[in-house]
């Protein structure tokens, strides 16, 4: 056995759920929210200069 599995067992072994989450977003707001952050991702593309000059 490793070190990097006993650390993984330890994480394990302390490890719990502390809360759960539902969906609730209707499935067309999804999709139009979702188009809406694809596009301004797409925008912000070639925005900073890679130029330090």
């Amino acid at each position: 056995m490793s070190n990097g599995d006993i650390f993984v067992g330890e994480v394990r072994s302390h490890w719990r759920k502390d809360a759960e989450w539902t969906a609730a977003m209707q499935a067309s707001v999804r999709e139009r929210e979702f188009a809406n952050w694809r596009k301004a991702v797409e925008k912000s593309f070639g925005w900073l200069d890679e130029d330090p000059g």
